[in-house]
């Protein structure tokens, strides 16, 4: 293939990959607004009504609002605070303030101002953001100063010069029912969560939440680097305690004139689902006179109402329990049912009595097993039109070819979250998602992973691995978890919308380093977490644990690093070997001098070992997170020829099985080292390539990596072990310039977001033009078919 060819391939690949990440901007900007606009789409609007918005700090919100706002047949007026008080002779059935009361310093007068425009029997509404709000005590900084915990201390601490540049402030529940009271308003207040620019969930003040919310929640902030609590897990203690209301994170007021309460929302709890795009979105509202509408947000998902009633008809036919409903001007209607919800049914009997806990995981799997006929395994074309990006048929069959019982329907969400336990057993809702031909492994997973969702202490009494076994889901268990999740990641656009939750989401990495923070100064912080790797080459040293995080540094670091041992308090796994190195106990470290000796703490619950050292006289310890990027442990020094050119890249790094060493190897090996100083390849071992790729390579690791090292343009050659060939792996051993990679995953999504990754690590991935003429496969394909003949 000659440079004009290959030119234009990489050419078109770059228009493809392009026109794909545009693609994915555009979809993830119509999520964003569905989400903005969340926070009144669940609201009984009278129809074509005068409406009066209010603007905010967001001038892109207020486009937002006021777009949907005619879009569903309503006269819409903007105007800023500041032009409340010209307007004199109209008067609107709405006026809407999203954000905006914390803009007003006068409130009182101006909400009587806006008393004034209402019709008799107008509407007040409003959206405001609680300085109270449980994100603020997680560590969430406040949206007007950028700085933690002033809204909660009521700006106190803000300077006189300061508050006169401030644009606004955060309020308390208690600092716009003044202003109401003042204003002759009557009110009804719901808890919005997570936010108010981004709602999902609402709750009437007298309501409380009934269900396990880690699973309906997802928490939104203003900075997401500065949290350091796990926000949705606090939310049952707040429920129990009766703080639930108080520390809500943002609050809707429903205001009207009084003597017209009976005007206000009837809704008693409402779940926004707004980030499935229009036909998909829909919005859940459980009602004071004892029902449950669920409706579509957009015409798009109009058909989703009929959907529900026949989906019903079809598993109460087949004997599996729903709540039946009707259609009423296209929502589905349906009674309130007061019942213990699934999951938290299965999280309650776990305790009480463990036999009683499979008996009923297993009724559960049975009614997945008979929510539909049993059929033959579709034909591998479909097949491969349901598998997730990148997978196989052959990655979800067990050695003897089975892939388990297939389902004519798939009914996604019969899982333990769509349906309660009464008397007579599992009644079911929300069905409302159904596929064809679908494998009841897949929704059996699911299922099981929700029946989990209430905690990790669940496993310590039953391990999932138990229910694996028993339902045949060991073998391919990975693969499985793969599919089934494929599912809500379509559904929710996650690869699309991963920019923002990386963004505004919660960062489980970044919770934990603040954490660390926290618990130590400056100078222990920087000693303990961060620099690890000082003085190894001056002192003896011991990792201590012997498990999955030590088994992770051995892998990364044992090549640099003289390693001693292992330490471990577990009697049993004393006097054995794992990783190459011998586990000890503790005591041993008492045969050196403590100035001598250096530890490495390599398990997640490291706190009561570091006390353990420090009363032991060991001073110093550091410990290791295994997604935490650490200064380059080694030093790779390149020296240029006298008057030669110095390359792109300094670092290089490429990863491959290389199987069967053929030209097209070759060829990106050369082209790696024309653009890199020094070149280091990762052989994937043995081992990995038989778990990841389901087959076993013609050349043993031991001969693939010598004639890896025998190229004269590679200047390094390590092994990648199984569990360990991610990019961000590589990245945080190598610390490289420029991963290199066949241009075959160019318009791979997988490998597009390592190229982000990369770059936001200062880093790039290369791809390389694919050598079309041959390749391992079709080279074991030329010496099967010539055994064959």
């Amino acid at each position: 293939m000659n440079q004009s060819v290959e030119f234009k391939n990489i050419e078109k690949k770059n228009k493809i990959e392009n026109a794909k990440i545009e693609e994915a901007r555009r979809i993830a900007s119509e999520i964003e607004k569905n989400l903005h606009v969340g926070i009144f789409a669940w609201y009984d609007f009278r129809e074509k009504s005068d409406i009066l918005l209010m603007d905010n700090r967001y001038p892109e919100d207020m486009e937002i609002y006021s777009d949907y706002l005619k879009e569903k047949g309503h006269t819409i007026e903007r105007i800023s605070v500041d032009q409340i008080e010209e307007i004199t002779e109209k008067s609107y059935d709405y006026i809407i303030g999203i954000g905006t009361a914390e803009l007003i310093k006068d409130r009182i007068t101006v909400f009587k101002k806006l008393q004034s425009l209402l019709k008799t029997d107008g509407h007040l509404l409003l959206a405001v953001d609680n300085r109270f709000g449980l994100r603020y005590f997680c560590g969430d900084r406040d949206p007007f100063t950028d700085r933690n915990f002033d809204g909660i201390e009521n700006y106190r601490r803000i300077s006189i010069d300061d508050r006169k540049k401030m644009t606004g402030r955060c309020l308390s529940d208690h600092d716009i029912r003044e202003a109401l009271r003042e204003s002759k308003l009557i009110t009804k207040r719901m808890s919005v969560m997570p936010d108010i620019r981004y709602p999902q969930l609402f709750y009437a003040e007298d309501y409380l939440p009934t269900e396990e919310l880690s699973m309906r929640y997802f928490p939104i902030y203003n900075c997401n680097k500065a949290v350091f609590l796990e926000e949705h897990w606090l939310y049952t203690d707040l429920i129990q305690n009766g703080m639930f209301h108080q520390m809500a994170n943002g609050y809707f007021y429903d205001c009207v004139n009084d003597g017209y309460s009976e005007e206000l929302t009837n809704a008693e709890h409402v779940t926004l689902a707004m980030d499935r795009g229009r036909e998909n979105s829909g919005i859940t509202i459980i009602k004071r006179n004892g029902t449950v509408c669920k409706k579509p947000v957009f015409s798009e998902g109009a058909y989703k109402t009929q959907a529900l009633i026949d989906h019903n008809a079809d598993l109460n036919a087949r004997g599996i329990r729903t709540i039946e409903g009707k259609d009423e001007n296209g929502s589905f209607v349906m009674p309130f049912v007061k019942a213990e919800n699934g999951m938290q049914y299965f999280g309650r009997i776990i305790k009480q009595d463990k036999d009683l806990f499979v008996r009923e995981m297993d009724k559960f799997m049975q009614i997945i097993l008979d929510s539909a006929e049993h059929v033959a395994e579709p034909d591998e074309d479909i097949l491969k039109d349901m598998l997730p990006q990148g997978m196989k048929s052959e990655d979800i069959r067990n050695t003897d070819g089975s892939t388990g019982t297939w389902l004519a329907k798939g009914y996604l969400d019969l899982v333990p979250l769509n349906a309660f336990h009464t008397d007579d057993g599992f009644l079911f809702f929300d069905q409302e998602f159904c596929s064809g031909v679908y494998p009841a492994r897949a929704i059996m997973i699911r299922a099981l992973h929700i029946a989990y969702a209430c905690g990790d202490w669940m496993e310590r009494i039953i391990p999932q691995d138990f229910f694996y076994e028993r339902y045949g889901l060991a073998e391919k268990r990975q693969d499985w978890d793969w599919f089934q999740s494929s599912f809500t990641m379509k559904l929710r656009y996650q690869t699309e919308m991963s920019d923002f939750w990386k963004k505004n989401g919660m960062d489980g990495g970044l919770i934990s380093v603040n954490r660390q923070k926290i618990n130590y100064s400056n100078i222990d912080y920087q000693r303990i977490f961060v620099d690890i790797f000082r003085d190894t080459d001056k002192k003896k040293l011991f990792l201590f644990g012997s498990g999955n995080f030590t088994n992770k540094f051995v892998t990364m670091y044992r090549n640099d690093f003289e390693i001693c041992g292992l330490l471990d308090n577990n009697s049993s796994v004393q006097g054995t070997e794992k990783y190459g190195y011998p586990v000890i106990s503790p005591d041993e470290l008492k045969k050196f001098s403590a100035d001598d000796v250096k530890v490495i703490i390599c398990i997640k619950n490291y706190i009561p070992v570091l006390k353990q050292l420090e009363r032991m006289g060991i001073q110093d310890v550091s410990v290791y997170d295994t997604s935490m990027t650490y200064p380059h442990s080694r030093k790779i020094v390149v020296s240029n020829a006298q008057g030669q050119e110095p390359k792109k890249y300094k670092v290089g790094y490429i990863a491959g099985v290389f199987d069967l060493f053929h030209v097209g190897h070759l060829n990106l090996l050369r082209r790696a080292k024309a653009q890199c100083e020094y070149l280091i390849v990762g052989v994937v071992s043995d081992e990995a390539v038989r778990k990841n790729k389901r087959k076993v390579p013609v050349i043993p690791f031991e001969q693939r990596i010598e004639i890896i090292r025998g190229c004269r343009y590679v200047d390094e050659a390590d092994e990648i072990p199984y569990g360990f060939a991610d990019t961000d792996d590589a990245w945080r051993k190598y610390h490289f310039d420029a991963q290199f990679s066949g241009s075959d995953y160019a318009d791979d999504p997988y490998w597009l977001k390592k190229q982000e990754w990369l770059r936001e690590h200062g880093a790039e991935l290369v791809f390389f033009p694919y050598t079309q003429e041959t390749s391992s496969t079709k080279i074991k394909g030329l010496i099967e078919k010539s055994l064959i003949e």
